[in-house]
């Protein structure tokens, strides 16, 4: 598990009082479900690009520096995730993209709802 500071500088806000990862807040928080066996959380997309977050999310999960990697751009359009799932998004409803990224099936939605189920 990354320390407080690494957890900070992925984009997760503070981490006092955290239980699994991220903050005692709702938002910026990444929390594991025995039940799917995969981590969550909710990012702020004015803050935070879609595809950063991924990034960050999947990194935090395994564990692991974000630019250990393989360019996020290799399995999708970083820019086109970013238009249609950013804080920016024209969508008007809730929709969300799931990708295999990592070693990890990710989902994310309009909400800044991101799912990350290593595999």
């Amino acid at each position: 598990m990354p320390s407080e500071d690494e957890f900070k500088r992925l984009g997760f806000g503070d981490t006092t009082g955290s239980t699994v990862a991220g903050t005692s807040r709702s938002s910026d928080r990444l929390e594991y479900d025995a039940e799917t066996d995969s981590y969550a959380g909710t990012f702020d997309f004015r803050d935070l690009h879609p595809s950063v977050a991924v990034v960050n999310a999947v990194a935090a999960v395994a564990d692991m520096d974000p630019l250990a990697f393989d360019p996020i751009g290799d399995c999708l359009d970083p820019d086109a995730l970013d238009v249609l799932l950013g804080a920016d998004s024209a969508t008007g409803t809730d929709c969300s993209v799931s990708f295999n990224y990592a070693s990890s099936e990710v989902t994310i939605s309009t909400t800044g709802r991101i799912e990350v189920r290593p595999q």
